[in-house]
């Protein structure tokens, strides 16, 4: 058996090495703390920053030296300013060079701050100030609010009544433990989109450190049902339309003048228009029927959008097949593809005698079965469906028995008629 090569052997023992260093590096990542577990959003709020070296270059900082802090209010649209109650701003490196505001980013679990240049600065003189830390996150347990306990029932020492509740509420706190200040040349003007690139500055030259926290923030400083989002509520539901009967009224879109004046076969005077009229039946098995002459129309219906209230409805030539159970087709000798349409239209509902309620819907239909992924361009029609109340079917069925009782008197033999 022939040994393998020396190239191989070297092959293998530098693929082994590499997958080792891999490994190791998996093994040694927390998840609990992944960057992608905070957003920028989460870096708004109010923090505290302390530090005891200088900001300027070569100036070194003295043992005696007393630490300054500042407080800082990162908005919302990537700027920063001082937060103090006092407007004038103390003589210290910190606040004048913090307290010009300036913009601040937060990518790769890093925070980093970008101070504002005096406004009357020499710009080949003056330095920029950059301040950049890796965050720390620390969870703890959230403040219950009085009115939230509750004591235990038939206790007559007023003790506390503790719930065993494994979805307790969490605070996340966010801190820079030793951040880098640099001072240097930026790379690209502020408002540049690669602004906060690696690398920021030119000439780079690290002037001291820096600690900061997040006093007040999104993590922090929000009760349960501020932090939780609202899920939109369904307005309506399939079982809503159950058993439940509709005018439906398909009409097509007009011709456009336009092409119609280009067309020489275009003739007005004949154009057929195929306006539709149909009851449409609503079943508890989610699907609908249009029982006419010459063919039934079958399908499933469902609602759509956030608020769940939009209706759609399509309808099935052939579904998948008699034989299967659950199929819905449709059935007649003058089925044809056009009957193959789907129906989109929102939801309304008026009451009546203050206790039933009807519903009309308004929309566009389609040809094809994509309304379960998007609404096509090109609608066929608009259609409206009513639903027939109380009072229409006691009147259709009234007129059906009054048009028996009419056909039968004219059809009576009357004695005295017949002898005038």
């Amino acid at each position: 058996m022939a040994q393998p090569s020396i190239t191989m052997r070297l092959t293998t023992l530098c693929f082994i090495t590499i997958l080792y260093v891999d490994l190791t590096a998996v093994s040694a990542y927390t998840p609990h703390f992944r960057p992608h577990h905070l957003r920028s959003q989460d870096m708004t709020g109010i923090w505290k920053l302390t530090h005891q070296s200088s900001l300027l270059p070569n100036v070194k900082s003295d043992d005696n030296t007393s630490e300054e802090e500042i407080l800082l209010s990162l908005n919302e649209d990537g700027t920063f300013d001082r937060y103090e109650t006092s407007s004038e701003l103390q003589d210290q490196d910190l606040h004048m060079t913090l307290g010009r505001g300036g913009s601040w980013e937060y990518r790769d679990n890093k925070l980093f701050l970008a101070p504002q240049r005096p406004e009357d600065a020499d710009p080949s003189k003056v330095h920029d100030t950059l301040l950049a830390g890796e965050l720390n996150i620390k969870v703890s347990d959230s403040l219950v609010l009085e009115d939230k306990v509750e004591l235990e029932e038939g206790n007559a020492d007023g003790e506390v009544k503790k719930e065993d509740n494994n979805n307790a509420e969490i605070d996340v706190h966010l801190s820079i433990a030793q951040g880098n200040i640099s001072v240097g040349k930026f790379m690209y003007p502020r408002k540049h989109k690669a602004f906060f690139d690696d690398p920021m500055l030119f000439k780079k030259s690290s002037v001291g450190s820096f600690s900061a926290s997040q006093v007040l923030g999104n993590l922090n400083a929000r009760l349960k049902s501020e932090r939780e989002e609202k899920k939109p509520v369904a307005k309506y539901h399939k079982k809503d339309f159950h058993g439940r009967k509709f005018y439906l009224t398909a009409n097509p879109h007009p011709v456009d003048p336009a092409y119609a004046e280009q067309d020489k076969r275009y003739d007005e005077t004949k154009v057929l228009h195929h306006m539709q009229f149909h009851t449409i039946d609503f079943h508890k098995n989610n699907t609908f029927s249009v029982i006419g002459t010459e063919k039934i129309l079958r399908g499933r219906f469902g609602l759509a959008g956030e608020k769940r209230d939009r209706l759609w409805f399509q309808v099935s030539l052939f579904g998948t097949g008699r034989s299967a159970p659950g199929s819905v087709y449709s059935e007649g000798r003058l089925l044809t593809h056009e009957d193959r349409r789907g129906y989109v239209g929102k939801v309304e509902e008026f009451q009546k005698n203050n206790s039933t309620r009807y519903f009309i819907t308004e929309g566009l239909y389609y040809y094809g079965t994509d309304l379960q992924r998007a609404l096509r361009p090109d609608s066929g029609g608009v259609f409206s469906l009513q639903e027939i109340d109380d009072e229409a079917k006691e009147e259709e069925e009234d007129y059906g028995e009054t048009d028996s009782e009419d056909c039968a008197d004219e059809n009576a033999w009357d004695e005295e008629d017949a002898f005038q």
